[in-house]
């Protein structure tokens, strides 16, 4: 059907050239005898492409010689002037044809490639939108999960503990040595079950918080962590010097509190033994960033567990050497990179770590 119809197009076309052209005859007589049929060709080649436009070329070169080129009548030239005029129309409008059949493959190329965009467009949206109703759905099942382990975990657990303990102080005698040793393991267990629910669901808030970023200046915040870090330690087993001020940065002041307080706390944690920990704190300025360092002389870190110790539940000590769960450079991890940041370290065993958590400098006020 499209076919018939660029066909009748270009029929119509070299038609309309011949009634032009006749009705001019008159005052043309014998000269311009292909002016018309050009415009016809160009018609053709336009509406059907090359092989319409090649059809149009033989119809208007056969009516042209036989209509309006001299002797009339005959489709054979009276001289060679006008077999040259004859040649280079046909010349010029297989050429024409060949050039606007390619323009005419191109946009319709063009047309497809743009329908198949829209196409690919719309089913990316309808993707999205999926996509995003799955994760409303996760986030709210994530929600409802972390309200479970906060109250329907806890409640139980300090339950246990609160018993034991009560045994421990109202029954030790009863309880005998061994009695006693396994009261206390069972508080031991259910604190660090608790320390352990605690940083889960630490860690879980900072992958779904919203996270708006302001201009802070991190002195008041390192200080606060720097004295819980102290006042778990104890005051004889840290040091902590802050080098003060520190350079403000862009940054969301309740994650930047979990990020360094973790990085203190695991500063003053894995101290020498028989050593205090020596823990410094330090900002550095540069390229519209700012790093905040945690350096200690620590145990320190090999190279082969730098990278390994950010990743949840990486332990590289046994509890009895160092308590722990293995989630609090993880939080440090996913705090950093949630303030749109990173973090960290450089370290030589038993020379001690330098941890780094790098964030944008706030931008100047216009």
């Amino acid at each position: 059907m499209v076919r018939a119809r660029s066909i009748l197009v270009a029929v119509v076309a070299v038609v309309a050239a011949f009634g032009v052209r006749w009705a001019l005859d008159p005052v043309l007589h014998d000269r311009a005898p292909f002016l018309f049929f050009t415009l016809a060709v160009l018609a053709a080649s336009v509406a059907g492409g090359t092989r319409v436009g090649l059809m149009a070329t033989l119809l208007s070169a056969v009516t042209a010689l036989w209509a309006f080129v001299p002797p009339r009548g005959s489709a054979v030239p009276a001289s060679a002037e006008y077999a040259l005029e004859a040649a280079s129309f046909v010349a010029m409008s297989v050429a024409v044809s060949l050039l606007a059949g390619r323009m005419r493959a191109a946009r319709v190329r063009a047309e497809a490639g743009e329908a198949e965009v829209r196409r690919l467009n719309r089913d990316l949206e309808r993707m999205v939108a999926e996509r995003t109703a799955d994760l409303e759905v996760a986030n709210t099942q994530l929600e409802a999960f972390a309200y479970t382990v906060s109250h329907d975990l806890r409640a139980p657990l300090r339950g246990m503990e609160g018993f034991a303990r009560i045994l421990l102080d109202d029954f030790a005698d009863g309880l005998g040595p061994k009695g006693k040793r396994h009261a206390e393991r069972i508080v031991a267990a259910a604190q660090r079950m608790e320390a352990l629910i605690s940083d889960l669901l630490t860690f879980s808030r900072l992958q779904r918080i919203d996270v708006s970023l302001r201009a802070i200046d991190p002195t008041g915040i390192v200080r606060t962590a720097a004295n819980e870090a102290h006042a778990l330690a104890g005051p004889e087993d840290a040091i902590i010097r802050i080098d003060e001020p520190l350079p403000k940065v862009a940054a969301e002041p309740t994650v930047l509190k979990q990020v360094v307080g973790n990085l203190l706390t695991n500063a003053v944690k894995f101290r020498k033994d028989g050593e205090p920990a020596q823990v410094r704190v330090w900002g550095q300025e540069f390229d519209g960033h700012v790093r905040l360092w945690v350096e200690d002389q620590g145990i320190g870190i090999a190279p082969e567990h730098q990278e390994r110790i950010f990743g949840t539940f990486e332990r590289l000590h046994g509890q009895e050497a160092y308590p722990g769960n293995g989630i609090g450079l993880a939080i440090v991890k996913a705090g950093a990179e949630r303030m749109g940041g990173r973090a960290g370290v450089e370290s030589t065993p038993e020379a001690g770590a330098r941890f780094w958590v790098e964030l944008a400098a706030p931008k100047p006020a216009a």
